[in-house]
């Protein structure tokens, strides 16, 4: 059952090494409780066995990584690549999808690129996140395919968003 929460207090930050753990765990709970209703069971599998949270460490170092906090627990991250205008990565754990946390970090991404001089943002949207990116603002371009690291292809939608330049 969803946990209900007020926005507001959900906290964002940057992400640090001490978070992997959490990272992983939510991400393999979205594969394995959300996304297993729009993927095969081959493709779920496949997925969850290519994340570790080791996996993790290189964008918490590298990237834009954020977590969002409710209580003291990470409940959800999102991770981008500015320099090449790309969200990679927004995850909620089951209990609190649809309570405005990944629109919050989202809103927390999109700042940063602005921030960064970027434009317009890409992403590839798993099959269950498009309605969320299309309201956002993001465009639906094409299908294509995610390829997991053993070569499973994921359908996928690329999407686009330019985003408001500043006066």
């Amino acid at each position: 059952m969803p946990i209900l929460i007020e926005t507001n207090t959900v906290s964002i930050r940057r992400a640090g090494q001490h978070d992997k753990i959490a990272l992983w765990h939510i991400h393999t709970s979205a594969v394995r409780e959300i996304l297993s209703k729009y993927y095969t069971p081959r493709e779920i599998r496949q997925w969850l066995g290519s994340l570790r949270p080791e996996g993790y460490e290189y964008s918490i170092e590298s990237k834009e990584c954020v977590v969002a906090e409710y209580r003291g627990k990470v409940i959800g991250f999102g991770q981008m690549d500015c320099k090449n205008a790309l969200i990679e990565a927004i995850y909620v754990l089951p209990d609190y999808v649809r309570r405005g946390i990944g629109t919050k970090i989202l809103h927390t991404l999109e700042g940063k690129a602005m921030g960064s001089g970027v434009t317009a943002l890409q992403l590839c949207s798993s099959l269950y996140a498009v309605p969320f990116y299309e309201n956002a603002g993001f465009k639906a371009q094409l299908n294509i395919h995610h390829q997991l690291p053993d070569g499973t292809m994921l359908p996928c939608i690329y999407m686009i968003k330019k985003l408001l330049s500043s006066p």
